[in-house]
């Protein structure tokens, strides 16, 4: 059940991403299946407790099957690994209401859900101590972008999004 969910899960995760890393089939191939024995390797189950990979053999080895060049690429995209996962998710929301997204519109959408990241990330108390003035200015901060995210991801969902 594990490596079915993997192999469901990780090609979708990454669809979009992988689509800008310009790969060959070959590349695809071997980089998503990589990832989903990671992802399996890495579940916790009742059975085993789930293992981690060193940071840097990961990358070594990713490196080793798409080369140096775009594993730079690959890693700098897969910061935004979450955008990414978001716009699939919105784009399959909107093909059910037969409103898919051109590729156009998925990388405007996609720059806007990466800005709201970095937006979130450079708000100034991130690194302030729990429970001064700073910090709690910073979480009101990040609710307040948070609630604009949410408002524009019901946007998208309810289909009244003008992109």
């Amino acid at each position: 059940m594990v490596r079915e969910n993997a192999t469901r899960e990780v090609p979708e995760l990454y669809s979009l991403l992988l689509q800008h890393l310009d790969l060959t089939p070959s590349e695809k191939d071997a980089l998503l299946y990589f990832l989903i024995e990671i992802r399996i390797a890495g579940t916790y189950t009742p059975y085993s407790r789930g293992k981690t990979i060193d940071p840097q053999e990961r990358t070594d080895r990713i490196a080793a099957i798409i080369g140096d060049t775009k594993l730079e690429q690959f890693l700098a995209l897969e910061q935004n690994l979450g955008s990414y996962a978001e716009v699939v998710h919105m784009d399959s929301v909107l093909e059910k209401h037969d409103l898919p997204m051109t590729e156009t519109e998925r990388d405007r959408v996609l720059q806007i859900l990466i800005d709201i990241q970095d937006r979130e990330l450079a708000l100034p108390g991130a690194d302030a101590e729990r429970g001064s003035i700073e910090y709690l200015e910073y979480r009101l901060a990040k609710m307040d972008e948070r609630e604009r995210t949410l408002k524009f991801r019901r946007a998208v969902q309810s289909g009244s999004l003008n992109t």
